[in-house]
């Protein structure tokens, strides 16, 4: 590890994911607090001990990952028809007390779309909504529709177990003094990764009402205001990033949901945006070989192998052929 004037700095992905490690973690934190003057800010370290350890071991060690992720859905299939069982005996007030609970909830919120939450929610809050078995029947299509995809996931096979070559710049400051979570590097071919990470689940994301006439580009999260798109953000980034790097520099801009086992959400589902977070092939300025039939920027912890793929085939100069969802 390197404290430079501009990030901090880790020579190859096995550093990196040595550096991630709980033994050793603390000291990288301790050096992003005095890297970024966020020493005080208890969301940015927490975020920090999850996303970067998470995202260090699916760089480096892709088969550990997987088989964790797998262990994940293994759980998740398991408490699923818990919750229809809960919903179809009219057990509402176990039902609820499972939201309230930390853990229950954790995982409902990663498992399930926000509309499906507000169902739940409306059931439990709204007495004369109990019987409605339109809301109660989207309820339960909705949980077994989830439960099919965790198990597809399960059964998922490897895509690579070596760990990709790159240098990694943690908190890499931009020219307009913005950071990048993370900027993977091979200054050799002239390649360049920028991930956003976020923590977000359904349960804490929604599109709020158009903002300035732009209709899903901003979106709320409890607790905060309203944030821009983050795959629209990055993209931005990019922008920023060939000024300093060259115009010649190609550029991969990713946005990774490492907490999310919904595959298909708030950020990605309005028809807008999802134009705009795709790079336009008639339009496009960096080279042919980093698309594939799934030119997505946003990936949720649901296709954290796509996710690898695609920037193992980026700096790998392939051109990768996703299967059909």
């Amino acid at each position: 590890m390197e404290v430079r004037d501009n990030s901090i700095y880790f020579d190859s992905i096995q550093s990196f994911y040595k550096a991630t490690r709980k033994d050793r973690i603390q000291t990288l934190i301790d050096a992003l607090k005095i890297k970024t003057d966020k020493k005080d800010d208890d969301k940015e370290v927490e975020s920090w001990e999850h996303s970067l350890p998470d995202l260090a071991k699916l760089l480096y060690s892709p088969e550990d990952y997987y088989i964790e992720t797998k262990k994940e859905c293994d759980h998740y299939i398991k408490e699923l028809p818990g919750v229809i069982d809960l919903i179809e005996e009219g057990n509402l007030a176990e039902l609820e007390e499972r939201m309230k609970d930390k853990e229950h909830n954790r995982n409902i919120c990663k498992t399930f779309d926000r509309e499906t939450m507000g169902w739940l929610k409306e059931m439990i809050e709204n007495p004369e909504k109990r019987d409605d078995k339109k809301v109660i029947s989207k309820c339960e299509d909705a949980i077994n529709n989830q439960k099919k995809a965790l198990e597809k996931q399960r059964k998922k096979n490897l895509t690579s177990k070596s760990p990709i070559n790159a240098k990694v710049d943690i908190e890499y400051r931009l020219a307009s003094k913005q950071r990048l979570d993370v900027l993977l590097s091979d200054p050799d071919q002239n390649k360049y990764v920028i991930i956003e990470l976020k923590q977000w689940t359904e349960e804490n994301i929604e599109v709020p009402d158009n903002k300035n006439g732009l209709k899903g580009e901003y979106v709320k999260i409890k607790t905060y205001l309203s944030r821009r798109n983050p795959a629209l953000t990055v993209r931005d980034y990019r922008e920023q990033l060939k000024k300093m790097v060259g115009e010649d520099a190609a550029i991969l801009c990713l946005v990774y949901l490492h907490n999310q086992f919904y595959e298909k959400g708030t950020l990605s589902c309005d028809q807008d945006v999802a134009r705009e977070i795709r790079y336009d092939k008639t339009q496009r300025d960096i080279p042919h070989w980093i698309f594939s039939t799934d030119e997505s920027i946003l990936y949720t912890r649901m296709r954290c192998d796509k996710f690898r793929k695609k920037i193992d085939a980026f700096f790998k100069c392939e051109i990768i052929e996703e299967d059909e969802e």
